[in-house]
């Protein structure tokens, strides 16, 4: 999605993989949602969550039939509460706000909630943090701010959080692992985001 000028029919494209030939395709995507900047994207159950511009909608592909009614706005409690780094994690959007705390959207519940017992662990004001699943576990990346450093590489800090869903109690996540890694990147690089892959 996005990418490309919003007058453009590829504005938002799909490939099935599975074809045996596979081809994009364009989706019909409404014109107004076209001018927007694509600022993140996610999968919560089934429908494709996209934030544009002050926006969030949801494109469910089993609602396609050609016309951009397929596209629907997200609801507005999730809406509120996203913001740029977010990720799926057993159906629960997670995703890091402006006052240094995790929190996690359930769409079940219709409702966001602090994840508990990790504050202690994490720092505060952390510089180009992102967020990932791990086969299940939240990660939580961020470049470490060194100043006043001669260090020539790149500093990433990273935790393992296993949050548990206790429903009307709230998330509550315990720490796993914390590491510190030194990456053959210049001091000045940032993360823009971050994928899980095997290798």
């Amino acid at each position: 999605m996005g990418g490309c000028s919003p007058s453009s029919e590829a504005w938002a494209e799909s490939l099935n993989l599975f074809d045996r030939n596979p081809q994009w395709v364009p989706i019909d995507s409404p014109r107004f949602l076209r001018n927007k900047w694509m600022h993140g994207c996610l999968v919560l159950s089934g429908q494709i969550v996209a934030m544009s511009g002050q926006f969030v909608f949801a494109y469910d592909p089993g609602q396609n039939t050609g016309s951009c009614p397929a596209w629907v706005p997200a609801p507005e409690e999730l809406d509120l509460g996203w913001r740029r780094w977010a990720v799926v994690v057993n159906n629960i959007v997670y995703s890091y706000d402006y006052t240094d705390k995790i929190v996690g959207y359930d769409a079940g519940m219709d409702n966001w909630s602090t994840v508990l017992g990790v504050d202690k662990n994490i720092p505060k004001c952390k510089s180009g943090v992102t967020l990932a699943n791990l086969n299940g576990i939240l990660c939580v990346i961020w470049r470490e701010q060194i100043f006043g450093s001669k260090r020539k590489e790149m500093v990433v800090d990273w935790v393992g959080i296993e949050v548990t869903n206790l429903g009307s109690e709230g998330l509550h996540g315990s720490i796993l692992w914390q590491e510190t890694v030194s990456l053959d990147l210049p001091c000045g690089s940032s993360i823009a985001h971050c994928v899980v892959a095997e290798f």
